[in-house]
């Protein structure tokens, strides 16, 4: 389970550390058992620090396509509208819907950032 991620190297680089320290963990109980409990804190703390890389390399990369895909919508000179026009906002949200969308999009129009967020949580109930 080596996990890679096209969009950033560092990423990927963070990732495969991760993994293989839960590799080096998993190895390390396997091979001594459960006997020696210093093995085993050890083989405890590698498997957390790995899986704790891992999730740190996808947050990573879902922060960098995150600046990419806000990077095209100011190129292509989205934001006057976005904080123009109610629509918009909604339809830019919608092809991203997250915390960070509502909160560039509150940069811009904070009525419509509150007016989305209310929405939204009203349909997510």
């Amino acid at each position: 389970m080596i996990i890679g991620y096209k969009n950033s190297i560092l990423a990927t680089l963070v990732s495969i550390i991760g993994c293989a320290f839960v590799f080096g963990g998993i190895a390390m109980v396997i091979e001594d058992g459960w006997s020696d409990s210093e093995t085993m804190s050890i083989a405890i703390i590698m498997i957390v620090s790995g899986l704790a890389l891992a999730f740190l390399g996808k947050y990573i990369s879902n922060n960098k396509a995150f600046k990419k895909w806000w990077k095209q919508i100011e190129e292509n000179n989205l934001e006057a509208d976005i904080a123009q026009n109610l629509n918009t906002a909604i339809i830019v949200y919608q092809k991203n819907p997250q915390r960070r969308t509502i909160k560039k999009i509150a940069t811009l129009n904070p009525a419509f950032a509150e007016y989305i967020e209310k929405n939204t949580s009203k349909n997510n109930k």
